[in-house]
């Protein structure tokens, strides 16, 4: 059996901006995403990699940034780092294709996030 993936969101005392994101979302697309996250925490990090629906981020300074596509009717984005081999904590999340620089214009708010995870 292969390792699963464990994904957290990124908190700070009490603020979860991630979780707040969810609330905001229709129940159907809340419930998707419920689903997803259920199905890669079956697999490992390296299974959601080969099957592109974990992507590395280039072009940053963190080598640990990844994009996880939920690809899903409405399709959403998440910037995570991997904290561990199978570990993922979702730093920021979005609705969209992460296509046209999408992913690019999130990258500064998961990068600050990162910075204050990281003290």
């Amino acid at each position: 059996m292969a390792d699963i993936t464990s994904i957290d969101f990124w908190e700070y005392g009490e603020l979860s901006p991630i979780s707040n994101f969810l609330l905001s979302l229709i129940e159907k697309d809340q419930v998707q995403i419920t689903k997803k996250n259920e199905t890669f925490a079956q697999k490992s990090v390296q299974q959601l990699c080969m099957l592109e629906d974990l992507k590395k981020i280039k072009g940053t300074e963190h080598p640990a940034l990844y994009e996880l596509k939920y690809r899903t009717k409405n399709p959403y984005r998440a910037i995570c780092l991997r904290t561990g081999e199978n570990d993922l904590l979702v730093l920021e999340m979005f609705k969209g294709s992460g296509s046209d620089g999408e992913v690019e214009r999130h990258i500064p708010t998961a990068k600050k996030r990162l910075g204050i995870w990281q003290k």
